[in-house]
């Protein structure tokens, strides 16, 4: 008996005897509540687990769930390779993964796979894994940046900035040189929804706080988020390069300018849904939106205060008037304006409304 088994152990690459079952026991969490980034820099959670035999671990962090058993996705993969036995020991996650070309996190609910194999047989923890792992987290991801082009090709302004936020925050936005000296702040502690309520864009124009055009050259974006509810929390520093190559598409007018980032769509307005979009062209400017019939009448009016320069305002309409009733087919104006310290825009436009 004793020469048998020993063959048999010889002929596998493992041997696992009575001894040393494959399971994996004891699996508990370090914190299910991954706290917020702390100064930028994101917590995580360690997990704790006993094997009673070699073998790979893997371990698959499944987010966007609420209970035991949901669908959710896998977010990334955690491996380990254990050459035998293990009374007790861990392996940490930072609660990050790949989400727009950085290695970011959302405001979710994940559980874990765990899984450890050996010479083709598998188990799962016994019992399942105690509990599921909240992340509360205000990060900023998918920024990108897009520049316009001149006439030659060239990469110009208005660049158009996009980003997502984990969860509702304030978030500052500024342009530095290749000095490192702030040319331009786009946003200062502006509350923002979060993802699940819509992306965000804002604009730069070319202009540096002065109201002068900057130069030619290469500029960096830094953008940060905070949780006004919790001191110490902003999320992870995002930051993009901007290399500028022409002037040509640099703010000169702003009356102008104004004009061409104030319009309505679709138009014509079907279905009873239209979205308006403004941008603010200088700091801290009170917008409004009032339409009206072609005859002058005033149905519906909107406010939007204290804006930040290049914070494009995107506001769903639903085709009614300040009552909520739905308005009628036909032709109306839209008048848009911009209040601030430096004076006023204004813009009149045309729509159509097809219910």
């Amino acid at each position: 008996m004793i020469m048998k088994r020993f063959l048999i152990c010889m002929a596998a690459t493992m041997c696992v005897t009575a001894a040393h079952a494959l399971s994996i026991t004891g699996v508990s969490f370090s914190d299910p509540n991954i706290i917020y980034e702390t100064g930028g820099i994101p917590n995580g959670t360690t997990i704790t687990y006993t094997i009673d035999s070699p073998g790979l671990m893997e371990i698959d962090v499944n987010c966007g769930i609420v209970n035991f058993g949901d669908a959710g996705t896998i977010v990334t993969r955690l491996f380990q390779n254990f050459s035998g036995p293990v009374a007790s020991t861990t392996t940490f996650w930072n609660g990050l993964w790949l989400i727009g070309g950085d290695q970011a996190r959302n405001s979710t609910t994940c559980d874990f796979i765990m899984t450890l194999s050996t010479n083709g047989t598998s188990v799962n923890p016994s019992p399942a894994p105690p509990s599921l792992v909240t992340l509360n987290s205000v990060d900023i991801h998918n920024l990108t940046v897009a520049s316009s082009v001149d006439s030659n090709g060239a990469a110009t302004f208005p660049f158009v900035i996009t980003y997502a936020l984990a969860k509702s925050a304030n978030v500052s936005a500024t342009i530095t040189n290749s000095s490192g000296t702030v040319v331009r702040t786009l946003l200062t502690n502006a509350a923002q929804a979060g993802e699940s309520i819509s992306s965000q864009t804002i604009t730069w124009n070319g202009l540096a706080d002065s109201g002068q055009s900057v130069s030619v050259g290469v500029y960096t974006l830094t953008v940060n988020a905070t949780d006004p509810a919790v001191a110490n929390s902003h999320a992870i520093t995002r930051t993009r390069s901007i290399t500028v190559q022409s002037l040509a598409g640099a703010a000169g007018n702003p009356q102008k300018l104004f004009e061409s980032n104030v319009y309505v769509y679709p138009n014509p307005v079907r279905n009873g849904s239209a979205t308006f979009q403004i941008e603010a062209i200088r700091d801290g400017a009170n917008l409004s939106l009032k339409i009206y019939t072609l005859s002058g009448d005033l149905v519906f009016e909107k406010f939007f205060p204290n804006v930040a320069a290049g914070y494009v305002t995107r506001y769903g309409w639903g085709a009614t008037n300040s009552a909520g009733r739905k308005l009628g087919r036909g032709l109306y104006y839209y008048v848009v304006r911009e209040e601030d310290s430096a004076g006023t825009l204004q813009t009149v436009k045309k729509m159509a409304v097809i219910p």
